[in-house]
């Protein structure tokens, strides 16, 4: 199922990516940059060691970071918010070498940064 999931999502970012070089208008940069930061966060869960996770979370946060500078209606910025602040989690606990820690936040984060899409 998992797999399945992630498989559909690179796919759409894929087919998405396609886009976002001729459209800088509409919501096809927020589109990608939301599944840049999941698939990135999806990533980090499953790395292996925490300097991957960090590397990961740091890319996710960037996407994230990035789709919050614009006020968008399609994403719910509370949410994204949240993510962001777990995402930090996840760099400080895999920056400390704690890699159970940083997999269970990088988890919290992705379920928030899914939710955070309307």
């Amino acid at each position: 199922m998992i797999k399945k999931l992630l498989l559909i999502i690179i796919a759409f970012v894929m087919m998405v990516g396609t886009f976002q070089a001729s459209a800088s208008f509409g919501p096809f940069p927020q589109i990608y940059h939301l599944t840049q930061a999941i698939v990135q966060t999806y990533f980090a869960i499953h790395a292996s060691d925490a300097k991957t996770i960090v590397q990961h979370a740091q890319t996710a946060r960037g996407h994230a970071n990035t789709i919050k500078s614009v006020q968008h209606e399609e994403v719910d910025h509370f949410l994204l918010e949240q993510s962001i602040d777990t995402l930090n989690v996840v760099v400080e606990e895999g920056s400390n070498g704690n890699l159970e820690a940083a997999r269970a936040a990088a988890h919290a984060a992705l379920i928030l940064i899914t939710r955070s899409a309307k």
